[in-house]
């Protein structure tokens, strides 16, 4: 009876941790567009970019569901200027995600931004786990950026932003 009883025992375990795969898929944020309405003035000024989930952005799409995210996390982000404009009004970059039901989460930071840089390239945060923003299926991207003088033309900022998901 006992050796029956183990038997089941690990059955059991074989069975559930056979069935509780993990997969790990990349969502890519191509040329997200950062708008704001000037003027702008000296110091910080915000950028935002609303976005709902598409799993067809998913390196694999295949049993995604909002509901099964088991964490996401920002691999990379990179800030580019609109064509036509420059960095160079920049000091530094900073990225947060904002959701209806979540707190706002800084999730990648670049300060000071280096001189004549065409593209910045933020450091990311490994802890900030942004599943909550993901399950709300829409969300902001928040981008405060630094300007170091007062500047009146309209600008836009061009996001690539990599998520690893978790599911």
């Amino acid at each position: 009876m006992k050796q029956l009883a183990l038997f089941l025992a690990a059955a059991l375990f074989l069975s559930i941790g056979c069935n509780t795969s993990t997969k790990t898929s990349t969502y890519t944020l191509s040329a997200a567009a950062f708008e704001s309405a000037g003027p702008y003035f000296e110091g910080a000024n915000t950028f935002t970019f609303s976005h709902t989930i598409d799993p067809s952005l998913l390196a694999d799409s295949a049993g995604f569901s909002k509901e099964r995210i088991a964490s996401v996390r920002l691999l990379s982000a990179e800030i580019s200027p609109a064509s036509g404009q420059t960095l160079d009004l920049f000091r530094s970059f900073s990225l947060a995600l904002m959701g209806n039901a979540s707190e706002s989460l800084t999730a990648a930071v670049l300060n000071p931004l280096p001189a004549n840089a065409s593209q910045a390239k933020l450091g990311v945060s490994a802890e900030s786990d942004l599943k909550a923003f993901f399950k709300e299926g829409t969300f902001y991207l928040v981008l405060d950026a630094d300007l170091k003088a007062d500047h009146e033309e309209a600008l836009t900022l061009l996001g690539n932003l990599v998520f690893e998901i978790t599911f």
